[in-house]
């Protein structure tokens, strides 16, 4: 019996255990049926109603809402006085300014909505980071086992009040009366109460057509102004007898344990718990697009958004219905704003001003979906007028936020009130800029960048993309989340939703002005149409007149309160009833036992990475490599040079690296050193070892063998060097490793936030290198096949592959709309001036293709790479765990995970076969050359997959041993591990070998040299990419560059350089040198300059203005005399 009874966030109880906490629920709950109990809810109820009957007076009326009134924080008035005055000084300010400075006035408008849409996105990233990282036993919801319900069958329940509000629902109170009465929960302590209008007879008709129970009462409420949903539930909070309430719409058909969930989650937490809101979906999302959509919506708003908010401690504003409350605190609070016409959220924030929590019930309502646009519309703009009216009620004073330091509040107001409807407003007019800007091609750029200044329009751009990407994005998670897989395609159509938002957006502004108190009555029943049913069918008996409590029964006519006198609020004292000072139950939660195979790979992951980089930086090899130069210069340059801004980026290496070095190229010494890369990649190496680490553990279940996994990684030399340079193996190594641990736990476990958090690591992975491409198709394909084999639906199926695809391609997508938007060409990477094709034209030439369409040899050479990258010993026993792998666990979601580790090998195997890449090996090609080496650091992709295997198979070996030989078996393969390390580093580090000597070098300009001993300033003229020079070996900043990159100054410099140039590097040797072509010798643009420098062996000419000043003569740097600065690759 035992094994069976678990809550969703506990681990197995023992059967000891799970009686223990039946015991104490029956204790918590025999509390509150307290006779007590019951004489204190009497008090407090008429107390509460002498309160709350007292009418108002409004422009001379009295107006009972049956609730206490409070001007200060009712939605009456849409504006107040103070809000008026500075609404009305904004606007004379805004025309004034407009007339005097309007571009001025339009830059600062641009900027703060751009501020808006940018601190609305970071809150999205924010939820959906609580959802994806969270643990995945912390679901952020409170779960209630239904086996323990079922243990607490025979106990004494707490009295219950459902409150319905009715209007206009004959044609669904048949359908609700069903609902409700299938409520798991004791007809004794249930009252549930039906509000209908006075003048609803229709509803009021439908139900005497029903035999209802003698818990059901219906209840008429008095005509009165405003007619709202919130006062027709005041006036049934008046009656409530119940210890607990909740709200039900009459369409809503509720999980018919919710009542006692809701119940026993109160009991979980002490008298702070104000309210437990359930969540909220639709029975009826198939019927037509716009019912899809709605579907979407909900599940996005109930199952992510609001469980987010909560994670984040933020208010919620509570849905419309399924709002369980304490009735001691909601009488406290004041019940509902009844001139809101969404009382729900003002309500939510209510009882977050007064200190009160609201937790998400992992117990879900449903509700029809608005299948029709009128009525869709009529509903949603009244929802967003709420929103409207709620925002401006708790702003009125927003200077209180600041002093009693509210900030958590303040910013759920701004961001998800106020930024909601901001947003849907402002919407169309960022759309219209948007499409205008695509349908002229650009043609009014001068404008544009008037008003939107260099970061506003990257912020912008930003959140235009990866704003809009990501809410649609969203919408697919949550169905996902829910299991609506067949709705996931649909929800690629909500841009039409958000078209329809802000329409009606537009309509409730209008509203808000004109009757902000009118509720827009949503009809509902058009799900039954199809097939209708008459509601005599329920039954045929009319049912007596159930007893109630008239409005005469009630106190009324008390002296009105007069608006004017400004009568402070005093809410109602909390009465302390047995259920609010009984000790709540101690929540059992899973424990997270602190991994110590975790923290000890961390540990030695960064003592390794911090140790082998101090080591290659005081023997000056980390900037071996030409690329690693240009890896630095591309990031310094995005804001180090003559025309600073992202385009700096270029179009060839893909941005992801670059952009991590950010953060640290600004600073010139690590600029300089080249640590400000070195950084990125040793971040990357330590992230990589953890998750390998958990790669290995989940593949294993054995955490030594999971440690030695990562072991495997952290002492490889190779990857240990490469970890030490900007080069961005290291980067796509680390995306790559997280991708597939992602995938492994999401073809394990099958939860979608694995499948998402795969998506997300490939996106990066596509963005550090092309290699990434590779995976991210070979990870699609197996998303595919891994839902194929485990016999998934094949909505399913489709419904994961898009998932993955959306995300995970995002990144090629965005990459090709860059070479399109910045260079006119969407495959500029692939064929353009600096491009690979164009790199390795001189390797082709000079017939160095050894590989090209030979299978056998690009086979032979790239696994002779993997020997000499990871050891040939531990290499042998990869392969043969392999063989082993396949044979015991065949097509298992974790082979086809170790398939995309893998994915990488079969990528450079075809990309040099092809002729798309080249790898250089002295054992390949005429003759045994040593310094015929070339890209040998594409060898570093073996290591990741091969040290997994090796885990299966150390795993797999230890485990048949015992006792000392158990330890000693550890042991060995620890020095086996550490052996084959030593081996390599003693026979020759491969990717250091190739940047000392071989074709990947890149020596030491006498041009550098030159500019180091006699530079006294000014700019300089070159084409980087061809002459393969970089400034800053002579500690010259990038903003004295003049290049491709910097735009109109680059076409100026070509056309005259004398007006502003005061060096020229060129070499006419090079036939992509540009600056060669448009400077030849003997140029009669080349008058006003000297000829100082010619380089014989590479060709590199320096020129000087001649009416500068004298130049200096400095000593030689002594870091650019060092040995593997000499090397011969130029």
């Amino acid at each position: 019996m035992a094994s069976g009874l678990l809550t969703k966030e506990s681990p197995k109880f023992s059967e000891l255990q799970f009686r223990n906490r039946v015991a104490r629920y029956r204790r918590w709950l025999e509390g509150n049926v307290s006779p007590s109990a019951t004489r204190s809810n009497s008090r407090e109820l008429a107390e509460y109603q002498r309160v709350a009957c007292r009418p108002i007076l409004i422009h001379g009326k009295e107006v009972t809402v049956f609730a206490p009134f409070h001007p200060e924080r009712a939605a009456l008035h849409t504006f107040s006085r103070a809000q008026l005055a500075i609404l009305g000084s904004l606007l004379l300010l805004w025309g004034g300014a407009l007339a005097w400075k309007g571009p001025t006035l339009l830059v600062v408008a641009s900027t703060l909505i751009t501020l808006l849409y940018v601190a609305h996105l970071l809150l999205q990233f924010a939820i959906l980071g609580t959802h994806l990282l969270a643990p995945a036993e912390a679901s952020g919801d409170e779960g209630i086992d239904e086996h323990l319900i079922s243990a607490l069958n025979n106990v004494d329940w707490p009295r219950y009040t459902i409150l319905c509000p009715l209007y206009r629902e004959a044609a669904v109170v048949g359908q609700m009366v069903n609902a409700l009465r299938a409520l798991d929960y004791p007809r004794d302590r249930l009252e549930i109460l039906l509000l209908t209008e006075e003048d609803d007879v229709e509803t009021r008709a439908a139900l005497k057509q029903l035999a209802l129970p003698a818990h059901f009462r219906v209840l008429v409420v008095p005509r009165g102004y405003p007619r709202t949903k919130a006062r027709a539930c005041n006036y049934g909070l008046l009656h409530a007898r119940g210890d607990y309430l909740v709200i039900y719409d009459a369409e809503d058909i509720p999980d018919p344990l919710q009542l006692k969930k809701a119940v026993l989650t109160f009991a979980q937490h002490d008298h702070s718990l104000a309210c437990v809101q359930a969540r909220l979906n639709c029975y009826n999302p198939s019927q037509n697009l716009l019912t899809r959509l709605f579907t979407a919506e909900y599940s996005l708003w109930f199952d992510l958004v609001l469980p987010g908010l909560q994670r984040l401690g933020l208010p919620l504003p509570l849905g419309g219905t399924s709002n369980h409350f304490r009735v001691s605190v909601l009488r406290a609070v004041g019940g509902w704003d009844a001139f809101n016409v969404t009382e729900d959220c003002d309500l939510g924030l209510r009882l977050f001003q007064h200190g009160f929590k609201t937790v998400i019930l992992d117990s879900t309502t449903y509700e029809e979906a608005n299948s029709r646009l009128s009525n869709w519309l009529r509903q949603r703009s009244r929802w967003i007028k709420g929103y409207m009216q709620t925002y401006l009620v708790y702003m009125r004073h927003p200077l209180v936020y600041w002093r009693e330091r509210r900030l958590r509040e303040l910013c759920s107001v701004q961001l998800v009130i106020g930024a909601s409807a901001a947003s849907l407003l402002l919407n169309p007019l960022v759309w219209a800029l948007s499409i205008f800007y695509v349908c002229t091609s650009g043609r009014y750029q001068a404008f544009y960048h008037l008003l939107f200044p260099g970061p506003i329009l990257y912020a912008g751009a930003f959140c235009l993309i990866f704003g809009n990407f990501f809410h649609l994005y969203l919408n697919l998670l949550a169905l996902l989340h829910r299991r609506y897989y067949a709705l996931v395609p649909w929800a690629l159509l909500m841009p039409c939703c958000w078209l329809l938002d802000s329409l009606a957006a537009y309509l409730a502004l209008v509203e808000l002005l004109i009757r902000p108190h009118y509720w827009q009555k949503t009809l509902h029943g058009f799900h039954l149409l199809k097939q209708p049913q008459p509601i005599n069918q329920f039954s045929s008996t009319v049912i007596p007149a159930t007893p109630q409590r008239g409005p005469s029964e009630i106190e009324v006519g008390l002296t009105p309160i007069r608006l004017g006198a400004h009568t402070p609020f005093r809410p109602l004292r909390l009465v302390l009833t047995p259920e609010t000072t009984i000790r709540p139950l101690p929540r059992i939660r899973r424990s997270r036992p602190h991994d110590l195979g975790a923290l000890v790979t961390f540990l030695c992951a960064c003592l390794s990475s911090i140790t082998a980089c101090l080591y290659f930086f005081l023997h000056q090899e980390i900037l071996l490599y030409g690329d690693a130069y240009a890896h630095l210069r591309i990031a310094r340059s995005v804001f180090d040079s003559a025309t600073p801004g992202l385009a700096q980026l270029g179009g060839v290496w893909l941005p992801l690296p670059h952009v991590l070095m950010l953060p640290f190229v600004w600073n010139d010494f690590l600029w300089h050193s080249g640590l400000a890369g070195s950084f990125v990649s040793m971040i990357c190496y330590i992230i990589a070892a953890l998750y390998l680490y958990r790669g290995g553990l989940r593949l294993t279940r054995d955490r030594w063998a999971a440690f030695l996994c990562s072991l495997v990684f952290m002492l490889n030399p190779n990857i240990l060097y490469l970890q030490s340079t900007p080069l961005t193996e290291l980067t796509l190594i680390c995306m790559m490793t997280v991708a597939g641990y992602y995938f492994l736990s999401w073809a394990q476990e099958n939860r979608p936030r694995y499948l998402v958090l795969a998506a997300a690591s490939t996106f990066l992975a596509t963005l550090s290198r092309y290699e990434g491409w590779s995976f991210f198709v070979c990870l699609l394909l197996l998303v595919s096949l891994t839902s194929l084999l485990k016999r998934r639906s094949f909505a399913e199926i489709c419904a994961n592959t898009l998932v993955f695809a959306l995300l995970g391609g995002l990144g090629i997508a965005l990459w090709l709309a860059w070479n399109r938007i910045i260079f006119g060409d969407t495959f500029f990477f692939l064929h353009g001036p600096f491009s690979s094709e164009m790199l390795l034209s001189s390797f082709a030439r000079a017939g160095r293709f050894y590989t090209y369409h030979n299978v056998s040899l690009s086979l032979l050479t790239y696994m002779l790479l993997s020997v000499k990258t990871f050891g040939p010993f531990l290499l042998f026993l990869s392969l043969l765990s392999f063989i082993f792998f396949l044979l015991s666990h065949r097509l298992r979601p974790e082979t086809l995970a170790l398939i995309a580790f893998m994915a990488p090998l079969g990528f450079y195997v075809l990309s040099i076969y092809s002729g798309q890449a080249l790898i250089l090996l002295p054992e390949i090609g005429p003759g045994h050359d040593p310094g015929r080496l070339y890209n040998d650091r594409h060898g570093a992709a073996v290591v990741v997959p091969a040290a997994l295997l090796l885990a299966t198979l150390m795993s797999s070996g230890l485990r048949l041993l015992r006792g000392r030989l158990h330890l000693l078996g550890r042991l060995a393969c620890a020095g086996a591990i550490c052996g084959q390390a030593c081996f390599i580093a003693a026979t020759g580090i491969v990717t250091l070998q190739d940047g000392l000597y071989g074709n990947s070098c890149t020596g030491t300009h006498p041009v550098s040299i030159y500019l180091a001993r006699h530079y006294n300033g000014g700019l300089i003229l070159e084409d980087v990419s061809p002459t393969n020079f970089d400034v800053s070996e002579a500690g010259i900043n990038f903003r004295n560059v003049i290049y491709d990159g910097s735009g109109r100054l680059w076409q100026q410099a070509l056309r005259n350089p004398a007006a502003s140039i005061d060096w020229i590097v060129l070499n006419p040797r090079l036939p992509g040198d540009r600056v060669a072509r448009a400077l030849p010798p003997g140029s009669p643009l080349l008058r006003q300059f000297t000829l100082v420098l010619i380089d014989s062996r590479s060709g590199m000419h320096l020129y000087h203005h001649r009416g500068r000043p004298p130049l200096p003569d400095r000593p030689i740097p002594p870091e650019l005399l060092t040995a593997h600065r000499l090397c011969p690759n130029d």
